[in-house]
């Protein structure tokens, strides 16, 4: 379990965005997203979390979940109920179990890791051609 305090917020970045996340990925690491697009949550090898928020896909509203292990990319899920407005902010939760976003404070998904060494996890990329408003990366309290 991770026991300090980590607290980086990121104002008027502009994307592609890559952040270290210096004590990896934990239980209860909470990153705050303002503006919806694509996030890679990574190790040096691996994508332990794709998270890909698309406002027209072929005329449809989707998200996209997977993970790229040894360079190969897993089953994708889709689907669920769409909330996100653009420049609305998200929320992503890492359990030790899963990833967990909530939009406007209520659950939207959960993705199960496939990524099972957490602390190897330290990297976040956002991109998408829009210019990013914050980023909050701080310990979450129950």
């Amino acid at each position: 379990s991770q026991t300090g305090r980590v607290n980086l917020m990121l104002c008027s970045q502009n994307v592609p965005f890559d952040q270290k996340l210096p004590n990896g990925v934990f239980d209860k690491l909470l990153i705050t997203v303002k503006a919806p697009f694509t996030i890679n949550i990574k190790s040096s090898h691996d994508l332990a979390f794709h998270f890909n928020v698309r406002f027209n896909e072929g005329g449809h509203k989707v998200i996209v979940r997977n993970s790229e292990i040894s360079k190969k990319w897993g089953k994708e899920e889709r689907g669920g109920a769409f909330p996100f407005v653009q420049g609305q902010p998200f929320e992503v939760l890492c359990t030790s179990a899963a990833y967990r976003v909530a939009v406007n404070g209520s659950h939207l998904l959960e993705y199960q890791h496939r990524v099972k060494d957490l602390r190897s996890i330290n990297l976040l990329s956002i991109y998408k051609d829009v210019t990013l408003t914050s980023v909050l990366v701080d310990r979450h309290v129950e």
